[in-house]
């Protein structure tokens, strides 16, 4: 969706203000598209069911006559921003994402309640951008941050990483302080049971072995 939109929406009072219609129209915009350099100037945006179905001039639209019209002249439309790197512990903040058109966010250290928010969000019981989030922190027996989920013996990975995943976290993240033999395993069992490790280059592990493993992001 766009930026435009969820500026709208997000100044509802609540989840019940938000509009219902599943004919939308962004009258007389302009349209940065990402195609090229061009803006589409006073460009009218038909919206069915969540989709673009057609990017014109408001007099050649044909709207049923339950269409949502959102005057937007002098404004510009774009498609939303995602932010790979974000860590919020508070529900209130995720609106303010929408508000300033982030509409996808990756939490880089996540609790059971980040869990929570992504599925509120997808069942339209809160405002928030669509939300990844990876597992706890994952480092070594002296972890850079105190309140880190600690992983120093491979024989305990395997156990910890798939009850990650069963807990329904998007990613497993990866930190400085990981024995080499237990970032490998990480990486093993993670590949395994099909889910993505990202994060830190762990000093023991170094570059060159972590661009090797196939960790998905550093």
């Amino acid at each position: 969706m766009f930026l435009s939109f969820f500026t709208y929406i997000f100044s509802c009072s609540s989840n019940r203000d938000i509009p219902k219609a599943q004919n939308i129209v962004f009258k007389n915009v302009n349209v940065i598209s990402m195609v090229d350099e061009h803006i589409l100037e006073n460009k009218s945006v038909y919206i069915v069911d969540r989709k673009i179905v057609s990017i014109d001039v408001f007099e050649n639209l044909i709207l049923p006559k339950k269409t949502l019209i959102i005057h937007a002249e002098d404004k510009f439309l774009l498609p939303g921003f995602s932010d790979m790197h974000v860590h919020t512990d508070r529900e209130e903040v995720l609106a303010l994402f929408l508000a300033n058109g982030v509409t996808t966010i990756r939490n880089m250290w996540g609790l059971p309640e980040h869990v929570e928010y992504r599925e509120a969000i997808s069942n339209k019981e809160i405002l928030g951008p669509n939300l990844y989030t990876t597992g706890p922190l994952i480092d070594g027996a002296i972890p850079a941050w105190y309140n880190s989920f600690i992983l120093d013996n491979p024989a305990d990975v395997e156990q910890a990483i798939k009850q990650m995943k069963t807990d329904g976290y998007d990613f497993i993240k990866v930190y400085d302080r990981l024995k080499s033999d237990v970032y490998q395993e990480i990486i093993r069992v993670a590949k395994e049971i099909n889910i993505p490790v990202v994060g830190h280059v762990p000093s023991l592990v170094g570059i060159d072995a972590v661009l090797e493993s196939g960790q998905q992001s550093i």
